[in-house]
C-alpha cells in the first residue's frame, strides 16, 4: 500500500508583525506560507495475482520440477490458490493449473523457465510478498 500527499499552500498574515515584500516595504503584518497536507491511502497499482506482471504472476516458473494438478479454472485462480496454500512453492498454467510443492524449495536457485506462459514463483527468497 502506498501513500500519497495531497497538499494546499496558502498565505496567512498576522497583524502587528512585519512582513514586507522583501524590497524594504513593511505593511505591518508577518506573513507565512502554510502547507496543509492530508495523507491518503491508495491501492497498489497491481495487487498480487491480479494480472500478468503483478506480484506472484511473473510468467516465470521453476524448470525441471514436478508439478501437480490443482483444480483452478483460470491463471488468476491458480495464482491465488498457490498463495493460499502454504505448501505451494510455485504455480504454472499449462492448459490447466499445476503447483510445485514446497519440498522443492532447494531448487529456488535454479534457472527459471521464462517461456512466457502464465506462472509464478511464490515462496522462494526474494519472491513477492503476497499473503491471503
Amino acid at each position: 500500500m502506498s501513500r500519497r500527499r495531497i497538499c494546499e499552500n496558502f498565505t496567512a498574515s498576522y497583524p502587528h508583525q512585519n512582513c514586507g515584500d522583501g524590497n524594504g516595504h513593511q505593511d505591518g503584518k508577518h506573513c507565512v506560507v502554510i502547507e496543509t497536507c492530508t495523507l491518503t491511502k491508495t491501492e497498489c497499482e497491481k495487487p498480487c495475482c491480479s494480472a500478468p506482471g503483478a506480484p506472484g504472476w511473473s510468467n516465470e516458473a521453476i524448470a525441471n520440477e514436478q508439478y501437480f494438478d490443482h483444480p483452478a479454472g483460470t491463471p488468476q485462480e491458480c495464482c491465488n490458490a498457490c498463495i493460499a496454500d502454504t505448501a505451494c512453492l510455485a504455480w504454472w498454467w499449462w492448459g490447466g493449473c499445476i503447483h510445485a510443492n514446497i519440498t522443492a524449495a532447494w531448487k529456488c536457485g535454479f534457472p527459471l523457465d521464462q517461456s512466457g506462459t502464465d506462472a509464478g514463483v511464490i515462496r522462494c527468497s526474494g519472491g513477492p510478498h503476497c499473503t491471503t
